[in-house]
């Protein structure tokens, strides 16, 4: 299979988290991937985009990030697919499907689907959830000294149990644990490689990751990340693999009161035998299932069938 990467240089070179983009690399084991867009030296940004593949082998799918970066697909006839990280933006992620008249949309969160079958009913939605990169998210056998972690954005609109584990760190309401909040990167920087390594480094440094599932209830990418470098995920269950997760997570809900969640954390760290189980049984979990080269390979299977 031949499958056309369209994704302007721009965000190939600086988009953050770089996981959509290595599990695009991982695709070259599985079909011939071609990578381009706007700003690559093969692209032409002022031609069509049939204009631009006249010049080169006709792809069998166009994987396409942010469409509305490009003219003429109305002129195609080759299959379109995408790829949601999330889709509660609802008009914006209806113009993805749209515009590229997307024959499947690759959806990372279950809890989206059916909403979106029954809107777009002409679509092949498929949930694969959101992988790591384990050349990225592992155990760097750093030393565990950070307590209590708390990495990203807290927005109280859209993490609201985010947005509390921030005031309580802000408040020293851990001490004496030793808590860490480490502010979001932003989403366009200049080195994002390096910035993917510090960031797995630091998660694999604490002992426990505070996360949340938003107010949409999703596996965010931490619920993998966390585990992924062998450290404690603590946040609330998603609307999905809730079976899975329960084996592994610390479970806090935002229903809870400050000082309930605070004594479940504080437990936790200090029952010091109870730390490394919950973190290997995650870490086997993400590693053994979630990877981007089993994405990939489901990917290119959904394609070809």
């Amino acid at each position: 299979m031949k499958l056309l990467y369209l994704c302007s240089k721009v965000y190939w070179d600086q988009k953050v988290p770089r996981t959509r983009f290595h599990s695009v690399e991982a695709m070259r084991e599985f079909a011939d991937v071609h990578c381009t867009g706007n700003g690559f030296l093969d692209w032409d940004g002022e031609a069509t985009i049939a204009a631009n593949l006249s010049r080169t082998t006709r792809p069998d799918w166009i994987f396409v990030y942010k469409p509305d970066q490009y003219t003429g697909w109305e002129q195609l006839g080759i299959p379109v697919v995408t790829s949601f990280n999330d889709a509660w933006e609802t008009e914006s992620r209806l113009m993805d499907i749209r515009l590229p008249k997307c024959r499947v949309v690759i959806m990372h969160h279950a809890n989206e689907m059916a909403e979106w079958r029954e809107r777009c009913p002409d679509v092949r939605f498929v949930n694969i959830p959101y992988p790591i990169n384990p050349d990225v998210f592992k155990d760097h056998g750093r030393e565990k000294n950070i307590d209590i972690l708390l990495t990203g954005a807290v927005d109280s609109k859209i993490y609201p149990l985010r947005y509390r584990f921030s005031r309580l760190i802000e408040s020293g309401a851990f001490e004496p644990y030793h808590a860490v909040w480490r502010k979001h990167s932003g989403y366009r920087i200049q080195n994002p490689e390096a910035e993917a390594e510090a960031y797995a480094k630091c998660l694999n440094s604490a002992k426990i990751c505070l996360a949340d599932t938003s107010r949409y209830q999703y596996a965010a990418e931490k619920y993998h990340e966390i585990p992924a470098c062998r450290s404690v995920l603590c946040g609330n269950l998603p609307d999905e693999r809730q079976m899975a997760f329960s084996q592994f997570i610390l479970q806090i809900e935002n229903r809870m009161s400050d000082a309930e969640i605070i004594d479940r954390i504080t437990t936790l760290l200090a029952a010091r035998d109870m730390i490394a189980p919950l973190a290997d049984a995650g870490y086997g979990y993400v590693h053994s299932t979630h990877t981007v080269r089993q994405y990939a390979k489901q990917f290119i299977e959904i394609l070809s069938g």
